[in-house]
């Protein structure tokens, strides 16, 4: 049986390997169905404007490639409508990272390097791709990374648009951005799995208990009679410290009375 104590939520998948990790994957899948919903949305308006946008100005390449794309991306909308595990999930989620970084590496070649657009728009999926998706926070940094490092490119290699110093503040201000994400992420994930540990080390009683109406006994699963003190204590948080009552004092020890 897993203690739940000394347990904590890692982004390394190979160190959440307790029975506790798994319950809380099952408890937060709902969670994080909903936030895959919502970026698939999202993602699919946003192919829809690259196809408008690439129509209008006449790029047919890239309107077949973002066509394809939304095409996947109601595929895994579709997809996740059913029940699925975490395992599930978490593929899920990886493949439609893997489509997202890709149109928005499409997209990123069609634009000028001029266009100080690009960084607001980086910065933006960085904190929306971090904070509100579901990949696994590995994934996040390295498609943060990924993007951090084609900007830094772009300003590098244009001198006529970007100072050293700009690109360098710049790329840096993109990196401590993602590095703050990255940190709230974690924070609100290892937030959660604590809440989570310590509403299941939280034991009730509920139903009906078999106590015998002479001794007290309880009567558990296995047909064994314990003593109530006992079967408490095993089977909640509750502990025990014994005295004696005023009444049964009088009964006990009438000797140590007090003389009124």
């Amino acid at each position: 049986m897993d203690t739940n104590e000394n347990l904590y939520w890692s982004p390394l998948l190979w160190l959440r390997n307790s029975g506790l990790h798994y319950q809380y994957e099952l408890y937060s899948l709902s969670r994080k169905v909903k936030q895959l919903r919502v970026l698939y949305l999202l993602f699919a308006a946003f192919s829809i404007a690259n196809v408008i946008t690439q129509w209008l100005g006449g790029m047919p390449n890239l309107i077949i490639f973002n066509s394809f794309l939304f095409a996947i991306t109601v595929g895994g909308y579709w997809h996740i409508r059913k029940d699925i595990n975490p395992q599930q999930l978490t593929m899920n989620a990886n493949i439609i990272g893997a489509i997202f970084m890709s149109a928005v590496l499409a997209v990123k070649t069609t634009l000028p390097s001029s266009d100080w657009s690009i960084l607001t728009v980086d910065l933006l999926i960085i904190m929306v791709l971090t904070v509100a998706s579901p990949l696994n926070l590995l994934i996040k940094a390295a498609c943060a990374l990924v993007l951090i490092t084609l900007d830094a490119w772009m300003m590098f290699t244009a001198p006529e648009f970007y100072t050293l110093t700009q690109a360098v503040s710049l790329s840096l201000a993109l990196l401590g951005a993602a590095s703050f994400a990255q940190f709230a992420a974690y924070q609100t994930e290892s937030a959660h799995f604590l809440a989570f540990q310590r509403l299941n080390s939280i034991k009730l009683l509920k139903g009906m208990l078999p106590i015998c109406a002479n001794c007290k006994d309880i009567r558990d699963e296995n047909g064994q009679y314990q003593r109530m003190e006992q079967y408490i204590t095993l089977h909640s948080e509750a502990s025990f410290s014994h005295g004696i009552c005023p009444k049964c004092m009088v009964k006990l020890y009438p000797e140590f009375q007090p003389i009124d």
